[in-house]
């Protein structure tokens, strides 16, 4: 395979109260600027995570990673972000009330400008990644995530692995 070709798309430049105040081209943004990001949890009915790894032509190539997403196209919601990206790049197709938002986070300095929605979705279905992003998938119970990657795990990995965590266990005490 060749390396592929990226769209480059449009986002909406946000402010921190995540109001647009612009809009730019995704290979312009910059770290000056405040942007929309959405990302999906995905989970089986064993409680397991769908870890993926990333192609050799994105960032962080060839490291393992908790959760798929990216950047939210301009005029696009988190939630219709979320969809896309998980049809984009696992080829795992859902309804918007299959994917339930567990997190906001908004973190606003001088390195990162940016709001994120954490989603979660559980499939047991059919998994047909893009080559162009994903080089290999398995489904990795919780707990064995850091043996499993081996040093391998994209940077954030394991800050998004312990929000998804503290979720899960606030979950199970709710159902107590």
């Amino acid at each position: 395979m060749k390396k592929p070709v990226f769209k480059n798309h449009l986002i909406d430049i946000v402010n921190k109260n995540n109001k647009v105040i612009g809009i730019t081209s995704y290979d312009q943004l910059n770290k000056s600027m405040g942007y929309r990001l959405s990302a999906v949890f995905v989970i089986n009915s064993k409680g397991q995570i769908l870890m993926h790894k990333r192609s050799k032509w994105i960032k962080n190539a060839n490291m393992w990673d908790t959760r798929t997403g990216g950047t939210v196209d301009s005029k696009e919601t988190h939630l219709q972000a979320a969809l896309r990206e998980l049809g984009e790049e696992l080829g795992i197709k859902k309804q918007k009330n299959q994917l339930q938002l567990i997190a906001k986070t908004k973190p606003w300095n001088k390195e990162h400008k940016y709001i994120r929605r954490y989603y979660l979705c559980q499939h047991d279905g059919k998994i047909s990644p893009d080559p162009a992003e994903v080089s290999d998938y398995r489904f990795v119970d919780l707990d064995k995530i850091t043996s499993f990657t081996k040093d391998k795990l994209k940077p954030g990995g394991l800050r998004d692995l312990k929000l998804l965590k503290q979720w899960l266990k606030k979950q199970k005490k709710s159902k107590k």
